[in-house]
Protein backbone atom coordinates (compact mmCIF):
# COMPACT_ATOMS: atom_id res chain seq x y z
CA UNK A 1 0.00 0.00 0.00
CA UNK A 2 1.72 3.46 -1.13
CA UNK A 3 -0.41 5.11 1.14
CA UNK A 4 0.77 3.66 4.55
CA UNK A 5 4.61 4.67 3.44
CA UNK A 6 3.51 8.07 2.71
CA UNK A 7 1.84 8.15 6.01
CA UNK A 8 5.42 7.06 7.73
CA UNK A 9 6.86 9.71 5.26
CA UNK A 10 4.98 12.22 6.87
CA UNK A 11 5.34 11.30 10.53
CA UNK A 12 8.84 12.64 10.92
CA UNK A 13 8.01 16.12 9.16
CA UNK A 14 5.12 16.24 11.07
CA UNK A 15 6.63 16.11 14.38
CA UNK A 16 9.81 18.50 13.25
CA UNK A 17 7.36 21.13 12.42
CA UNK A 18 5.02 20.60 15.59
CA UNK A 19 8.57 20.73 17.40
CA UNK A 20 10.01 24.00 16.00
CA UNK A 21 5.94 25.95 15.80
CA UNK A 22 5.98 24.79 20.09
CA UNK A 23 9.87 25.94 20.14
CA UNK A 24 9.31 28.98 18.06
CA UNK A 25 5.88 29.76 20.39
CA UNK A 26 7.94 29.41 23.63
CA UNK A 27 10.38 32.09 22.73
CA UNK A 28 8.24 34.48 21.55
CA UNK A 29 6.22 33.60 25.11
CA UNK A 30 9.73 34.15 27.20
CA UNK A 31 10.51 37.63 25.40
CA UNK A 32 7.07 38.84 26.11
CA UNK A 33 7.20 37.91 29.88
CA UNK A 34 11.00 39.25 29.66
CA UNK A 35 10.11 42.30 28.12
Amino acid sequence: RPFYGLLINAIPVIIGNAIGFALAMYLVIMKIKHG
